[in-house]
C-alpha cells in the first residue's frame, strides 16, 4: 500500500497505526473521519460522568473511548483516558478536571491533525 500519513504527529504512533491498519491509507483516511465525527460525543459520556461524579460511569465512558484511540494508536490521548479510567476504578476524582482539559486539548490536536491528513 501507501507511505505512512504525511506530516508527524507526536499523538500518534504512525508505526504503530500502518501495523494495525495493513498499511491501507483509505482504512486509515476512514477511521480519521470517523474519530472527527465521534470524539465529542465519547467526551461528553466522560464529561458527564465526571460532572455527575459518578466514579463507575466515568471508568466505563473512559475505557469505551480508550478502545478507539487504541485502534488509532492515538498514544497521548490513550494515556490521558488510562488516567481517567483509574481514577474512575479508585473513586479518587482530583485530577479528572485537569485529565479532562488534557484530553480534550490532545482530541483537538488529533482532529485537527486527522482533518489535514484527509485534505491532502
Amino acid at each position: 500500500m501507501a507511505d505512512a500519513p504525511d506530516g508527524a504527529f507526536a499523538g500518534i504512533d504512525t508505526v504503530e497505526l500502518m501495523e494495525i491498519m495493513d498499511r491501507d491509507i483509505s482504512l486509515i483516511h476512514d477511521c480519521f473521519a470517523d474519530f472527527i465525527e465521534t470524539w465529542p460525543e465519547f467526551f461528553k459520556a466522560i464529561v458527564s460522568a465526571a460532572d455527575a461524579d459518578d466514579a463507575m460511569a466515568l471508568c466505563y465512558a473512559a475505557h469505551s473511548f480508550k478502545g478507539s484511540l487504541q485502534y488509532l494508536a492515538a498514544v497521548r490521548a490513550i494515556d490521558i483516558v488510562l488516567r481517567l479510567e483509574s481514577s474512575g476504578r479508585s473513586g479518587d476524582l482530583s485530577t479528572v478536571p485537569s485529565d479532562l482539559e488534557s484530553l480534550e486539548t490532545e482530541c483537538r490536536a488529533l482532529e485537527d491533525y486527522m482533518a489535514s491528513q484527509l485534505l491532502s
